[in-house]
Order: structure tokens, then sequence, then C-alpha cells
């Protein structure tokens, strides 16, 4: 029974690969590089904000017009489309003019950004999202000290919420959990508010701070995110950003997943990153993809030239509301916008429901603080070896709990609250760390003597 079951899965996983290599890259446009999005209500229409001006096509890529009236960007970071009125867009980026307003579908563009701080480098708006539901506008700048910016009237006047997270290129995401929830991206990894920006969390950070999260991404109707930033980390949540765990070491550290990060409306079981390679700092760029959750990445350069990655540039990508078409604007020997057919990848979706989720949970250690001793329990879906290990804040290894199998099942450990060598340590906070494969666990403990 377990070898039809292997057979069974790898089947799966052959068909799905060769589905895949079905579905080609396409160039739509040459010789324009910028920002991309695409109309929320019409895959039709899609929009790139690239120098000064703003290109729009309401055919696909077909045919594009420029538009230049109010786009005095000079390099534009995003666009933000309103799903309900999609006449209405902003243009945000740097150096020096901000965030523009558009109210006729990009024709002309009138300034929108008075509030917002700015210094003497242009360092300004690096990030922006739109709550729709609440009629919010949310805004991330670098500029004098950094912070979040929020308006109520799409922009016309923005309040400074915060100097913290300390945003370099944020991005936002808003999750259907909560209305009121907001999640940024910086230096600081990945940090949530739960009051429409006022107070800033951050999250996990001994996992994912220093990190430099550049972008995140939410399944619609779950609890999961994922989160990428720089040196190849790809990061997921399952209980929206309480705990996270990385799921790339099959990517090189090297690549920088500055272009982008996107979960298919089409099937959510497909993942992309973009990554911007820049030769002259060894960074890799390309477009990297999972069609099982992230479990497994690929390169997917299907119908691209062949050349090094370092000379792989992916400015950003998007979707079409009905998800056929995935879009890419890309710095490559043939500089433009190229689209690929989902209609023609197959993700691996019908293997046993654990290789979708973590094989692992750690769970609190209890008490917490404690003194003399705590217990550490933990479930296990598989028996793949793992180690059990406790780290000081500093990040040095004080004692190994455990290194080998368990039983499938939940299990429990005490830590007693000595080192390796059998000597009491300090009080102060300690770092349990649960590893197996690519699956890191990490949760603080406080011991007060």
């Amino acid at each position: 029974m377990k070898t039809l079951k292997l057979l069974s899965a790898l089947s799966l996983l052959i068909s799905a690969a060769l589905h895949a290599q079905q579905a080609k890259w396409e160039l739509v446009r040459e010789n324009f590089l910028g920002h991309i999005a695409v109309d929320p209500t019409n895959p039709n229409i899609i929009y790139v904000a690239g120098g000064a001006s703003l290109d729009k096509s309401v055919d696909g890529g077909q045919t594009w017009v420029k538009y230049e009236q109010g786009y005095g960007i000079g390099g534009p970071d995003g666009i933000v489309i309103d799903p309900i009125n999609p006449q209405r867009l902003w243009v945000y980026g740097t150096p020096f003019e901000g965030i523009v307003r558009s109210e006729d579908g990009g024709v002309t563009a009138t300034q929108a950004d008075n509030g917002i701080s700015y210094d003497h480098h242009g360092y300004q708006v690096t990030g922006m999202a739109y709550d729709h539901k609440n009629d919010i506008l949310y805004a991330g700048t670098q500029a004098n000290g950094f912070g979040v910016y929020r308006s109520f009237d799409g922009g016309r006047t923005w309040e400074h919420m915060s100097r913290y997270p300390y945003v370099i290129y944020p991005d936002f995401v808003l999750v259907e959990e909560d209305s009121s929830w907001v999640y940024a991206t910086g230096i600081q990894g990945v940090l949530r508010s739960k009051d429409f920006g006022k107070n800033w969390t951050q999250l996990q950070p001994e996992l994912l701070d220093r990190k430099l999260i550049f972008h995140l991404a939410s399944v619609p109707n779950s609890r999961t995110l994922y989160a990428a930033g720089r040196f190849g980390g790809i990061y997921k949540s399952y209980d929206l950003g309480d705990s996270w765990f990385s799921i790339s070491s099959v990517v090189t550290d090297s690549v920088n997943f500055e272009g982008g990060l996107l979960v298919s409306k089409r099937d959510t079981n497909f993942v992309f990153a973009a990554g911007r390679g820049y030769a002259f700092i060894a960074y890799k760029g390309g477009i990297f993809a999972s069609f099982d959750s992230g479990k497994n990445w690929q390169l997917y350069h299907a119908g691209l030239p062949a050349f090094p990655l370092r000379r792989w540039d992916i400015w950003s990508i998007a979707q079409a509301h009905d998800a056929n078409y995935l879009y890419m604007v890309a710095n490559l020997p043939m500089n433009g916008t190229y689209k690929l057919s989902q209609r023609l990848l197959t993700s691996v979706k019908s293997q046993p429901p654990f290789l979708d989720k973590p094989n692992f949970i750690l769970y609190q250690n209890y008490p917490n603080p404690f003194n003399a001793e705590t217990k550490i329990e933990f479930s296990a879906k598989t028996t793949q070896p793992l180690t059990l290990e406790v780290y000081s804040i500093t990040g040095k290894k004080v004692s190994s709990l455990f290194n080998g199998r368990f039983t499938i099942g939940i299990h429990s450990v005490v830590w007693n609250g000595k080192d390796s060598k059998g000597g009491d340590v300090a009080s102060g906070i300690y770092l349990l760390r649960l590893q197996a494969g690519r699956e890191l666990l990490i949760h603080k403990m406080l011991l007060v003597r």
C-alpha cells in the first residue's frame, strides 16, 4: 500500500511538471521598464508605471497608450488600484514626487501626498496599500526616520502614525480575518498592527529580524501568509503571522526577492517569487515558482533565453483578476513586459494533506517564565530527523535537548535550565529552536532564578 501511495504521489509530481512545461513566458511589449498592475475588474486593462509616465493597455497588452500629465515620479515603485472604483488609482515612488492620484483611469494625475515628510535625499514612499472596506490608504516611507502614514481621504492628506516599523522597502498586506489588521515589511522582518496602523508588533524577530523582508502575500479565505526577502529567504505562516518557518532551503541564498511575491488566484497552490539580480553585488534574480504551496521551488524560465542569474532583473509581477495570466516586467536582454498563461499550469494537490502543512508544531513551553525546569511539547506528523536545541539571545548554543527521530504524535521534553556541561545558566531570555529539514520553529523562554 505504501508503495502504491508513493508511486501515485510521484506520478502526480511528474504530471504536474509536464503540464507546467507547456506554459511559456511570452513577450507582449518590448523596451519599457516599470511596475505593473492589472485592473481588478477587467483583465484586459494593464498599467505599467515607469520613468515619468503611466502606460496603459486596454486589450491585454497588444497596444499601449502613454499618459504623462501629472506623472513626474522619477522612479515609481508601484501602482495601487481601487477595486470598487478602478478609475481611481495611485502611483507612488521615489525620488521627490511621492504619490500621485488619478480619478480617470490614469489619463491625468494630481499630487496626493500632503502631510508626508520628505528628506533631502528624496527617499519617500516605497510601499502602499488600500483598504477599500474602510476607505483607508497606508503608505510607508524611508524619509526622516522612516515610518507609516495613513489617509482617510484618498491621499489628499496624510497623518504620520509611527516611526516604527523601520520600513525600508515596505510592502503592506491586508487580511480578511479582521479589517483593522494590517501587515508591513522592512529590515525588522514582518510587523503587524491590529488597530489600523496605530501600533505595531514585530512578529517572530528571532527568525525574521534583520532579514530585510520585501514582500508579503496572503492566501484568500485562510490564515496563511508568505513573506520573501533578501538572501533567498521565503517564509510561511499558518496562523496570520504569529509563527513563521523557512520554506526556501532549495532556493539559493543569494537571490534577492525584491521583484514581488504573489499567490495565484487561479490555484492557491501556485506561489511565485520574483528576484532582482545585481551583478555588481552578486545578487541573483529570476522567477521562482512553487506548485505545491511552497514545499518545493524551481526556476520557471520556460520560453525565456538562458543567461546568468545575476542578469535576471524582474522589476515587478502581477496577475489578472480572472487569473488567466501572470505578468512580469523584466530587465532582460530583451527588456519589456511578459505574460504566462496560468491555465496551462497544474498544481500538485492530491497528495496527503500533511504535505501542505508543517510537519512539526512547536508549542510554547510551560511554565513560562520558569525557575527550575520547564516542559516543552511538540507534535510530529513524520518520523523525519529533528534537532531540539536551546540558544542564548545572542545566538550562542546553550544545550542540545534532542537530535534524532520521534514517532508520529505529540512528545514532550524537559529542560532543567542547564547548559551542555551541566552548569546552571543565568536568568534571561533563551531561544528554543526545533529544526527538521527545511522547517525551523523558534519560541522564546524566560528563565528567572
